[in-house]
Protein backbone atom coordinates (compact mmCIF):
# COMPACT_ATOMS: atom_id res chain seq x y z
CA UNK A 1 0.00 0.00 0.00
CA UNK A 2 1.22 3.49 -0.81
CA UNK A 3 2.33 5.26 2.41
CA UNK A 4 1.68 8.65 0.77
CA UNK A 5 -1.72 8.45 -0.94
CA UNK A 6 -2.48 11.14 -3.49
CA UNK A 7 -5.95 12.60 -2.73
CA UNK A 8 -6.36 13.84 -6.32
CA UNK A 9 -5.75 10.32 -7.67
CA UNK A 10 -8.25 8.95 -5.16
CA UNK A 11 -10.87 11.48 -6.29
CA UNK A 12 -10.26 10.66 -9.96
CA UNK A 13 -10.81 6.97 -9.27
CA UNK A 14 -14.39 7.42 -8.03
CA UNK A 15 -16.93 5.59 -10.20
CA UNK A 16 -18.81 8.79 -10.99
CA UNK A 17 -15.77 10.74 -12.23
CA UNK A 18 -14.59 7.77 -14.30
CA UNK A 19 -18.02 7.61 -15.94
CA UNK A 20 -18.12 11.36 -16.45
CA UNK A 21 -14.77 11.26 -18.28
CA UNK A 22 -16.14 8.40 -20.40
CA UNK A 23 -19.24 10.47 -21.25
CA UNK A 24 -17.10 13.44 -22.28
CA UNK A 25 -15.02 11.22 -24.56
CA UNK A 26 -18.20 9.69 -26.04
CA UNK A 27 -19.30 13.16 -27.22
CA UNK A 28 -15.97 13.78 -28.98
CA UNK A 29 -16.58 13.41 -32.72
CA UNK A 30 -13.04 14.33 -33.72
CA UNK A 31 -11.02 12.02 -31.46
CA UNK A 32 -9.31 15.01 -29.88
CA UNK A 33 -10.11 13.94 -26.30
CA UNK A 34 -8.87 10.37 -26.67
CA UNK A 35 -5.33 11.36 -25.68
CA UNK A 36 -6.36 13.67 -22.82
CA UNK A 37 -6.15 12.48 -19.23
CA UNK A 38 -9.34 12.11 -17.21
CA UNK A 39 -8.24 15.02 -15.04
CA UNK A 40 -7.86 17.40 -17.99
CA UNK A 41 -11.28 16.37 -19.35
CA UNK A 42 -12.94 16.91 -15.98
CA UNK A 43 -11.38 20.37 -15.65
CA UNK A 44 -13.96 21.56 -18.19
CA UNK A 45 -16.54 21.37 -15.37
CA UNK A 46 -14.38 23.33 -12.92
CA UNK A 47 -15.20 27.03 -13.21
CA UNK A 48 -13.71 29.96 -11.38
CA UNK A 49 -15.86 32.96 -10.47
CA UNK A 50 -14.41 34.95 -13.39
CA UNK A 51 -15.11 32.29 -16.03
CA UNK A 52 -18.59 31.42 -14.76
CA UNK A 53 -19.97 34.84 -15.75
CA UNK A 54 -18.94 34.67 -19.43
CA UNK A 55 -21.89 34.42 -21.84
CA UNK A 56 -22.36 34.29 -25.58
CA UNK A 57 -20.80 31.41 -27.50
CA UNK A 58 -20.34 29.61 -24.20
CA UNK A 59 -24.01 28.54 -24.12
CA UNK A 60 -23.41 25.42 -26.24
CA UNK A 61 -20.39 24.50 -24.11
CA UNK A 62 -22.40 24.97 -20.91
CA UNK A 63 -25.20 22.80 -22.32
CA UNK A 64 -22.65 20.09 -23.11
CA UNK A 65 -21.27 20.27 -19.54
CA UNK A 66 -24.80 19.82 -18.19
CA UNK A 67 -25.54 16.93 -20.55
CA UNK A 68 -22.28 15.14 -19.70
CA UNK A 69 -22.84 15.51 -15.96
CA UNK A 70 -26.39 14.18 -15.93
CA UNK A 71 -25.74 11.47 -18.54
CA UNK A 72 -22.96 10.19 -16.28
CA UNK A 73 -25.51 9.90 -13.46
CA UNK A 74 -27.87 7.99 -15.78
CA UNK A 75 -25.08 5.66 -16.93
CA UNK A 76 -24.09 4.89 -13.32
CA UNK A 77 -27.78 4.25 -12.57
CA UNK A 78 -27.97 1.73 -15.42
CA UNK A 79 -24.78 0.02 -14.23
CA UNK A 80 -26.07 -0.35 -10.67
CA UNK A 81 -29.70 -1.29 -11.36
CA UNK A 82 -29.57 -3.06 -14.71
CA UNK A 83 -32.52 -0.91 -15.82
CA UNK A 84 -32.59 1.50 -18.75
CA UNK A 85 -32.14 5.12 -17.67
CA UNK A 86 -33.21 8.08 -19.80
CA UNK A 87 -32.07 11.68 -19.39
CA UNK A 88 -34.29 14.57 -20.50
CA UNK A 89 -32.70 18.01 -20.47
CA UNK A 90 -34.36 21.32 -21.33
CA UNK A 91 -32.04 24.30 -21.01
CA UNK A 92 -32.53 27.87 -22.08
CA UNK A 93 -29.99 30.63 -21.38
CA UNK A 94 -32.73 33.20 -20.73
CA UNK A 95 -34.85 31.23 -18.25
CA UNK A 96 -34.52 28.29 -15.85
CA UNK A 97 -34.16 24.86 -17.35
CA UNK A 98 -34.64 21.40 -15.95
CA UNK A 99 -33.24 17.90 -15.98
CA UNK A 100 -35.22 14.70 -15.45
CA UNK A 101 -33.75 11.22 -15.23
CA UNK A 102 -36.08 8.26 -15.52
CA UNK A 103 -35.28 4.66 -14.69
CA UNK A 104 -37.94 2.59 -16.38
CA UNK A 105 -41.15 4.48 -15.58
CA UNK A 106 -39.78 5.93 -12.37
CA UNK A 107 -38.61 9.55 -12.14
CA UNK A 108 -35.48 9.24 -10.01
CA UNK A 109 -34.04 12.74 -10.41
CA UNK A 110 -35.60 16.11 -11.17
CA UNK A 111 -33.50 19.27 -10.96
CA UNK A 112 -34.23 22.84 -11.91
CA UNK A 113 -31.25 24.59 -13.49
CA UNK A 114 -30.67 28.30 -13.03
CA UNK A 115 -27.82 30.23 -14.62
CA UNK A 116 -27.17 27.53 -17.20
CA UNK A 117 -24.20 29.45 -18.60
CA UNK A 118 -22.36 29.08 -15.29
CA UNK A 119 -22.99 25.37 -14.68
CA UNK A 120 -19.86 23.98 -13.10
CA UNK A 121 -18.12 23.28 -9.82
CA UNK A 122 -15.44 24.95 -7.71
CA UNK A 123 -13.21 21.88 -7.52
CA UNK A 124 -12.89 18.23 -8.52
CA UNK A 125 -13.83 17.28 -4.96
CA UNK A 126 -17.10 19.22 -5.16
CA UNK A 127 -17.82 17.76 -8.60
CA UNK A 128 -17.25 14.23 -7.30
CA UNK A 129 -19.27 14.82 -4.13
CA UNK A 130 -22.29 16.27 -5.94
CA UNK A 131 -22.21 13.64 -8.68
CA UNK A 132 -21.93 10.74 -6.22
CA UNK A 133 -24.67 12.22 -4.00
CA UNK A 134 -27.16 12.59 -6.85
CA UNK A 135 -26.23 9.17 -8.23
CA UNK A 136 -26.76 7.46 -4.86
CA UNK A 137 -30.17 9.10 -4.37
CA UNK A 138 -31.27 7.95 -7.84
CA UNK A 139 -29.91 4.42 -7.28
CA UNK A 140 -31.66 4.06 -3.92
CA UNK A 141 -34.99 5.21 -5.37
CA UNK A 142 -34.68 2.84 -8.32
CA UNK A 143 -33.64 -0.13 -6.18
CA UNK A 144 -36.56 0.42 -3.80
CA UNK A 145 -38.98 0.70 -6.72
CA UNK A 146 -37.73 -2.36 -8.59
CA UNK A 147 -37.32 -4.44 -5.43
CA UNK A 148 -41.06 -4.49 -4.67
CA UNK A 149 -42.16 -6.23 -7.93
CA UNK A 150 -39.27 -8.69 -7.59
CA UNK A 151 -40.37 -9.60 -4.07
CA UNK A 152 -44.00 -9.98 -5.15
CA UNK A 153 -43.06 -12.24 -8.06
CA UNK A 154 -40.82 -14.37 -5.81
CA UNK A 155 -43.58 -14.72 -3.19
CA UNK A 156 -46.14 -15.76 -5.83
CA UNK A 157 -43.81 -18.38 -7.28
CA UNK A 158 -43.16 -19.87 -3.84
CA UNK A 159 -46.90 -20.19 -3.06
Amino acid sequence: MNPHPNPKTDILSTPFLKELARQIRAQDNTGLYQTHSNESLLQTLILSQSTSNIRGNEDKIAQQRIANFYQAIAARLEQETGQLAQTFINVNPQKPGWVHIFCGRLLVLSKMLRDVHSFGFDSLEKLATEGEKLTQVAIELAQDYFEIPALTTTNLQQS
